[in-house]
């Protein structure tokens, strides 16, 4: 780069006349539509879709089950705001264990109470990880229906794609010469 700051400068301009090419697409710069070729990348979307929709329930589930005390964590650790993010997370941690705890009893008291015995001690059992699953599933729900939307407006436009990808392949050959 030091050697040759025209060919940087060519470069810069470049990789901002293709960033406003793909803005202007819809499309965002880390599409798998931009860098995935081949029934490769239409075979990961449909198994993420596929995957999304069986594992919907149980995050949903997950979710609602989790929402009370998550909301309550965090209305609770808002009043302690201290700079950094390690603070932040041994606060919300120091004060959701007990409250998640608590709620998980207060549930299975409930349902053991209404249902078998074996049917609170699933639900129990399997609702952290539920949450944990809830917390995953909706960022990834978000991505896969940006990835369907990118599909089908760029689908009845091959030519289009054709060119962000030739061009997306020639920055990155003139990047590595760098």
């Amino acid at each position: 780069a030091k050697e040759d700051p025209r060919r940087t400068t060519r470069l810069a301009i470049g990789l901002k006349n293709f960033r406003e090419k793909v803005s202007a697409t819809g499309v965002k710069m880390n599409s798998p539509l931009l860098w995935k070729r081949g029934w490769r990348r239409p075979t990961r979307t449909i198994l993420n879709t596929i995957w999304l929709v069986l594992i919907s329930i149980p995050a949903i589930l997950g979710a609602l089950h989790n929402l009370i005390p998550f909301l309550l964590v965090r209305g609770i650790t808002s009043f302690f705001r201290q700079p950094g993010k390690m603070t932040i997370s041994l606060t919300r941690l120091g004060i959701g264990i007990p409250i998640f705890a608590a709620w998980y009893f207060l549930i299975w008291q409930w349902m053991r109470g209404y249902f078998l015995p074996w049917v609170a001690w699933t639900w129990a059992l399997t609702m952290p990880f539920a949450g944990v699953l809830a917390q995953n599933y909706f960022w990834r729900a978000k991505g896969n229906l940006r990835v369907w939307k990118e599909h089908i407006r760029l689908f009845f436009n091959p030519k289009k794609i054709a060119e962000l990808r030739d061009q997306h392949t020639h920055l990155c050959v003139e990047l590595s010469k760098l």
